[in-house]
C-alpha cells in the first residue's frame, strides 16, 4: 500500500525469477563457494609434485616427449588444457623449484575450477532440488583424492573424465535416447580412455536383448575407432593398447603390486568411501546393477593399468556412486515415513 493505493502485482517474469532463485539459489551459491575453495586447494597442492606443472606446462606440444606415452592419446584433455592455460601468462621456462605457487599452478587451479563448475551445472540440471547433495559429495570426493594417498598429483584429464561420467549418469537418469548416450561415449574417449567401460550402458535400458546388444556393439565399435584415431594422432607405438602395465614401484606387473595394496585397506577409502558404500547398496533395479557392472569393469582396468592408491584415478566412479547412494537414502526415508 503506497499513499492509500494498493501496490501493483509483480510481473510474472519477476515472480518466476524469484521462484527459481529460491529453488536453485542455494545450490548455485554452494557450488561457486566450493569452486573457489578448490581453486585455493590447487594453488597449495599443485607445487608439491613436479609432474603437476610439467603435465600442463609441456602442452606447448600436444604430445611432448616428456609425457608418458600411455597418456598422450588423451588429446581432448590435453588440447583443452593447452587452450585454457594459454589464457594465463606462463613463465618462459619451467622453474627448477616448485615450492611455492607459480603462474603454472595458477593455470592448474583455473582448470580445476572450470571443470568443477561444469560438473555442478550438469548435476543442477539433472537432479534439480537434490543437486546440492551431489555437488557437496563430489567436492568431498575430489578433495579427498587430491589431499590423500601416496602422492599429490593433478593431471589435465582428471576432472574432464569425471565430467563425462557425470553427464553419462545424468543422461541415463533422465532417460535420454540411446543415441545421445552413444555419442557421449564416443566424445568421452579422447578425454580419457576409461570412457570405454560406458559401452555397457544399454544394459540399463528397457530394451530387448537384441536391441541392447546392437546398441552396445555399435557404441563399442565407434569408441574403439576413436581410440585408434587418438593413438595414431598422438604417435603411440602400441596402437589400441597404450595403457602402462608395468609397476612404477618394483619389478613386475601393476596388477600384482595392486593386489598387494588391497591388504593395506587403503582402497577401501576410495572416493571418500563412497565407492565401497555404493557396492554395498543392494542392486534393486536394472540401472543400479548396470552401474555396479560398470564399476567392476572400471576397477578391473585400474588394477591392470593403474596405481590403485592414487585415489584420483577413481574419480570417474563418483557420479555412479552418488546416484546410487542418493536413491538409497531417499528410499529409506520414504520407508521410514510410512
Amino acid at each position: 500500500m503506497l499513499y492509500g493505493c494498493p501496490m501493483p502485482p509483480a510481473p510474472r517474469s519477476v515472480l518466476r525469477a524469484l521462484a527459481l532463485a529460491r529453488r536453485y539459489g542455494p545450490t548455485v551459491l554452494v557450488a561457486l563457494s566450493l569452486a573457489l575453495a578448490l581453486h585455493y586447494l590447487a594453488l597449495l597442492v599443485a607445487p608439491l609434485h613436479h609432474h603437476n606443472a610439467e603435465a600442463f606446462y609441456a602442452l606447448e606440444k600436444v604430445w611432448p616427449p616428456s609425457l608418458v606415452e600411455a597418456w598422450s592419446s588423451r588429446v581432448g584433455s590435453l588440447l583443452l588444457a593447452r587452450w585454457l592455460l594459454a589464457l594465463t601468462p606462463l613463465l618462459p621456462e619451467l622453474p627448477s623449484s616448485l615450492a611455492t605457487p607459480t603462474l603454472e599452478t595458477l593455470g592448474i587451479a583455473q582448470w580445476l575450477t572450470l571443470w568443477f563448475l561444469v560438473i555442478a551445472a550438469i548435476q543442477l540440471v539433472a537432479y534439480r532440488e537434490r543437486a546440492l547433495f551431489h555437488v557437496l559429495a563430489t567436492y568431498a570426493c575430489v578433495v579427498f583424492g587430491y589431499s590423500a594417498g601416496l602422492d599429490l598429483r593433478i593431471y589435465p584429464w582428471d576432472l574432464p573424465a569425471l565430467a563425462v561420467f557425470t553427464l553419462f549418469v545424468a543422461l541415463v537418469h533422465t532417460r535420454r535416447p540411446p543415441w545421445q548416450i552413444m555419442l557421449l561415449v564416443w566424445a568421452g574417449v579422447p578425454f580419457k580412455e576409461t570412457a570405454l567401460v560406458l559401452c555397457l550402458f544399454p544394459l540399463a535400458l528397457e530394451l530387448s536383448s537384441r536391441e541392447r546388444a546392437a546398441w552396445g556393439g555399435v557404441t563399442l565399435l565407434g569408441a574403439l575407432l576413436v581410440k585408434l584415431g587418438c593413438d595414431l594422432a598422438a604417435g603411440n607405438t602400441a596402437v589400441g593398447l597404450t595403457m602402462a602395465a608395468d609397476s612404477f614401484y618394483d619389478e613386475g606387473s601393476l596388477w600384482w603390486w595392486n593386489l598387494r595394496q588391497l591388504a593395506t585397506g587403503l582402497p577401501l577409502l576410495v572416493n571418500a568411501g563412497t565407492l565401497v558404500a555404493f557396492l554395498l547398496v543392494p542392486g534393486t533395479d536394472r540401472t543400479l546393477r548396470t552401474f555396479k557392472l560398470i564399476a567392476l569393469a572400471f576397477g578391473a582396468g585400474n588394477i591392470l593399468f593403474g596405481v590403485i592408491t592414487e585415489f584420483r584415478i577413481w574419480f570417474e566412479l563418483i557420479p555412479l556412486a552418488l546416484f546410487s547412494l542418493d536413491g538409497s537414502l531417499r528410499s529409506r526415508s520414504a520407508d521410514a515415513s510410512r
